[in-house]
């Protein structure tokens, strides 16, 4: 029964990215067409799709920082921290920011190793979320706060982080992939794991 789901779920999913390419295809010139295509193949692990089509709404729109995120959060998927902590200084140069920015630095830094500098790139995420009125920003900064905690061995930490992300959860859904990730996180018993995303 799952591998059927699975398979239609796949289906699904790859007509949904063939229609984003058509319509990227169609007007090569609008930015917006090309971020979708771009968005949608990188939570689908398309890459190089995702490559292509963020570059070209970068292209088209320099200042679009949605195509930004997407492009770090690529290098960052693919292994390429030192390229995705360089394009800050691009990013800084050219006055553009984004909270969600600290995410994708969050993450480069904590994959090379920088533990303070990542939990400070997620505290900002988490205090961003002050000037929003959806609570996102609080709890991808808090799921960022528990990875640092896993990779230091702080188990007690990660959980107290985990649970007040979970607090604002905004459905049940939500709730329910907390509550499985708090379960890896009590299984691991501390034995310092990185890298959930």
């Amino acid at each position: 029964m799952w591998g059927e789901i699975a398979f239609a779920l796949d289906r699904k999913n790859d007509e949904a990215l063939m229609k984003y390419q058509l319509l990227a295809d169609k007007d090569r010139s609008n930015p917006t067409y090309q971020y979708y295509l771009g968005d949608f193949a990188l939570d689908r692990g398309k890459m190089e799709t995702a490559s292509n089509a963020l570059n070209q709404c970068i292209r088209l729109d320099p200042g679009n920082t949605s195509c930004h995120f997407d492009r770090l959060m690529l290098q960052v998927e693919a292994g390429e921290f030192d390229i995705a902590l360089n394009e800050y200084e691009s990013l800084k140069k050219q006055n553009l920011n984004s909270p969600w920015f600290d995410k994708a630095f969050g993450y480069a830094f904590l994959a090379k190793g920088d533990l303070t500098a990542a939990r400070k790139r997620f505290e900002q995420l988490a205090n961003a979320s002050a000037r929003f009125p959806d609570k996102h920003h609080y709890e991808t900064g808090k799921d960022g706060l528990a990875d640092i905690a896993l990779c230091g061995g702080k188990l007690k930490e990660a959980i107290t982080q985990l649970r007040r992300a979970m607090e604002t959860a905004k459905d049940a859904s939500e709730r329910a992939d907390y509550s499985r990730f708090l379960g890896e996180v009590h299984a691991l018993r501390g034995a310092g794991r990185c890298g959930r995303r």
